[in-house]
């Protein structure tokens, strides 16, 4: 397919983004750059008219990588950023959608599933490694998970559970299993312009991005969630 957004990549290791930048333009992806800095491109695109997506291919120390993902989300206030990387910890996916990551995503995926997984990144979807996502959910890890990530990103998320209203934590126990707005809207016998209201100032309240990032969020304060694919609903509900 043809896309609509140009795309950059990003990382230290030049041989690694030639290979990533031949697989996407083969999907006819169109490259507008690649690059060991992202601040690199910026005459390129300056005057872009298009959204742009761009990947950020981890290197060796992750502290660099994190570094990148800062600087792309000040330069693409309103684009989409995604991460690949190996060997993802529970941490460092929260520390990377703190930064500002969009998605993060395993180097080792094959051909077919990043391509789609890029796709769906630009159609507003949040992305998290599979062993994250099983992780998060496990008896054994989960008291380990929400300290992670607390700890990840608590920076950002100071605010605690007490700033919102009953009727918020309501939501957000609701955001963390699933459910849509519509579902919302007929629990709670309001409307769903009402629930999208409540929703935002969730959001803005915890400072997270999006209904995924929310779900993590309660996750960290310790609301518990019914099942792993209470993640995955959140990402659909996007």
């Amino acid at each position: 397919m043809s896309t609509s957004f140009a795309t950059v990549v990003t990382g230290s290791h030049a041989l690694a983004r030639e290979g990533l930048c031949r697989m996407l333009i083969s999907a006819r992806f169109e490259i507008a750059g690649t690059v060991t800095n992202v601040l690199e491109i910026i005459p390129k695109i300056e005057q872009k008219q298009r959204p742009v997506l761009v990947v950020v291919i981890g290197g060796d120390e992750f502290s660099t990588t994190l570094e990148q993902i800062e600087t792309c989300r000040r330069l693409f206030s309103n684009d989409r950023i995604v991460v690949l990387a190996c060997g993802w910890r529970i941490s460092d996916v929260g520390a990377a959608f703190a930064a500002g990551a969009n998605a993060c995503l395993d180097e080792d995926t094959n051909a077919r599933a990043l391509i789609k997984s890029l796709e769906l990144v630009m159609l507003g979807m949040t992305l998290f490694p599979q062993n994250v996502v099983a992780a998060v959910f496990s008896r054994d890890v989960i008291p380990d998970a929400r300290s992670a990530v607390h700890d990840a990103m608590g920076k950002t998320h100071a605010s605690g559970v007490d700033v919102l209203s009953d009727r918020e934590t309501r939501i957000l126990e609701s955001l963390k299993t699933g459910d849509s707005n519509k579902v919302l809207a007929r629990k709670l016998g309001i409307s769903e312009a009402t629930v999208k209201v409540h929703v935002k100032a969730i959001l803005r309240k915890i400072h997270v991005q999006n209904r995924t990032q929310a779900a993590f969020w309660a996750l960290s304060k310790g609301l518990e969630s019914r099942a792993p694919q209470s993640i995955a609903q959140a990402v659909i509900a996007e």
